[in-house]
């Protein structure tokens, strides 16, 4: 599929998730990341400036080095690496 067809029908869907009142959530800003693999099965789609960040699904399993962390959530964002 055409890189600017995915990117177009992405913005689409994301402009009808906001005006559901669904939050879509950025990382940019935050001051603090995790590290965690990421498997293909949890990224909806490249997003953002030349594709440089993945948009994930809300409910993506965090690994670290190949180990089953969980799904994410609080508690397992506290128990993964941080960076920055």
């Amino acid at each position: 599929m055409d890189e600017y067809i995915k990117n177009d029908a992405l913005a689409y869907i994301i402009k009808y998730i906001e005006k559901t009142g669904e939050r879509i959530v950025y990382s940019k800003g935050l001051p603090q990341f995790f590290i965690s693999d990421i498997m293909d099965d949890d990224i909806v789609g490249p997003i953002g400036w030349e594709d440089k960040k993945l948009l994930l699904f809300d409910n993506f399993v965090c690994w670290d080095e190949g180990e089953y962390i969980g799904e994410v959530s609080a508690d397992v964002i506290k128990r993964m690496r941080k960076c920055n």
